[in-house]
This record gives C-alpha cells, structure tokens and sequence, in this order.
C-alpha cells in the first residue's frame, strides 16, 4: 500500500496549496482511493504537482458530512465520473459552525450535489469489497473533544449539537495487515479504534488519524489524567500512527515522550509505504 499526501492543513510543499483538512491518495494492489477532498480544489492542483492522475480514482471516501472534509466533491465530479463516492446517509445534513461570536454558519457538504449518481450511501458498517470496509456511527464516551460543541445541526427550527455520527472511517486490510484511517474525528481517536476492533473482529496495525482530543485537552488543566489514560492505551497495543504535522509544539512534544518510535510524522507531498 502506498499513501501519498495531497493536501496537509498546515503544511505547503513548495508550489503546492495547503487547505483546511488532509486530504490522501491510497493506492492499494486493487484500488485507487481518496480518503477525503478538503474544502476545495487544492487536492486537484497538488495532484498533477505529485503525477496522481485524478480520473483514474476509482473509490473515494468522505470521511464527513462538513465542508472542510469534502468541499471539493463538485471539482472532482468534473474531472471523474465513474469514481463510487462513498458518504453516510446523513452526510447531507444541513450543518452549522458557530463562531467565537456565537454566530452560526452554515458548513456542511452542498446539497446540491445529494443526487449525483456516483455517490454511494453508507451507514454503520459496510463493505467496500473483502478488503475494505467503512465504519460509522460511533458513540461518543469519554475522549471527546470540547470543540464539537461548536457544531450544530437544526431538529424543529433548533439547533442542536451534532452528534458526529455520520463521521465514517476506513479500515483496508492488504497483505495481512489492517491500515486504519480517521481523518480527524471528532468522536475520540481511542473511541473510532476501540469501537472499530470491536465492531470488525479486527486488530488494527497502522492508524493515520489527526489528534484533536490531544490538542483540545491540553488546553484544559483538568484533562491531564485524560492525556495519560490515552497515551498508556496506545503504548500498550502495537499500533503504529502516522499523524499529519498540524499540532502545536507541546501537543507533537506529548505524542513524541509517550509514542515514540510509534508515531510517525507526515506532510504535505510526502508518499508513505506500509
């Protein structure tokens, strides 16, 4: 399996466009795959910088039913056309961010784009093929970020926090090992891993994941036991993760001092062999 990273939030390779999420080029002995577009069409111009040929996808997964995951569905519908594109039922649900204001606005997916004949909906587990499958619905338990009470849906004119069910994840099993990938979930990385093992009867190997909990509990004094509950969780299992470089100095220093050589560190335009 070879990943290539099209498009990190924080890191821009020289001549490429950096955008608001990760977006990465998976390509498998059967499959050529995009998990997540990013908010626009960053991931087009940064492909033919790398030589990945869009129209030659044949899968792509939306790993959310906000924007800054799959904004760019409308660019990549012109350049491919046969590609199943993958979503959660409910991943049209119109969205709601809130600012530092308390104003809401609107990010989620165009509505526009829910007939399109390529899109695929999804719903707690389902196969790809007999390699590859996708996992929503998690429920949120204890690690869980206080950022996603900032996101809303409307239930009777109201709104409502968003539960982040529709969030799905994608698990490619290929020469005996599972590869796990999270994009940036708001439901818990130790939560999405746990539930997804549970669910699957599988041991995931490598995990590309974004952090978040991490960095939204270091922020807050009395997280300090949620930050080693998770990180003895993860010492403890022989897990291997490979994190986009988007986190603060101390948030990357706490992953290096409990993971170690368990982590691994990636970046825009860079390619990863498993």
């Amino acid at each position: 399996m070879r990943v290539t990273v099209l498009v990190d939030s924080n890191q821009t390779a020289k001549g490429q466009r950096k955008g608001s999420s990760v977006s990465l080029f998976i390509e498998t002995g059967n499959h050529k795959i995009l998990y997540d577009l990013g908010a626009n069409n960053a991931f087009l111009a940064n492909a033919k910088k790398l030589s990945v040929d869009i129209s030659k996808v044949d899968t792509v997964v939306i790993s959310s039913g906000y924007s800054y995951f799959g904004g760019g569905l409308k660019n990549f519908i012109d350049v491919n056309s046969k590609a199943s594109i993958y979503v959660h039922q409910d991943a049209f649900t119109p969205r709601y961010g809130a600012s530092m204001l308390g104003r809401k606005a609107a990010c989620g997916l165009d509505p526009r784009l829910k007939d399109e004949q390529q899109l695929v909906f999804t719903n707690n587990l389902y196969f790809l093929d007999d390699c590859i499958q996708l996992v929503s619905n998690i429920p949120g338990q204890k690690f869980v970020l206080k950022n996603n009470a900032r996101y809303y849906i409307k239930e009777n004119g109201d709104y409502v926090e968003d539960s982040f069910h529709h969030e799905q994840y994608l698990l490619i099993e290929e020469e005996g090992k599972n590869v796990l990938f999270l994009g940036n979930p708001n439901s818990g990385v130790a939560n999405v891993i746990r539930k997804v093992e549970c669910i699957t009867c599988s041991k995931v190997d490598y995990v590309f994941t974004g952090f978040g909990l991490l960095e939204e509990a270091m922020k807050r004094e009395e997280n300090d036991i949620q930050i080693h509950e998770i990180m003895q969780e993860f010492q403890e299992s022989n897990r291997r993760f490979y994190v986009p470089m988007q986190h603060g100095r101390d948030v990357m220093k706490e992953l290096d001092n409990n993971l170690k050589d368990k982590i691994t560190y990636f970046s825009q335009g860079d390619h990863i062999t498993i």
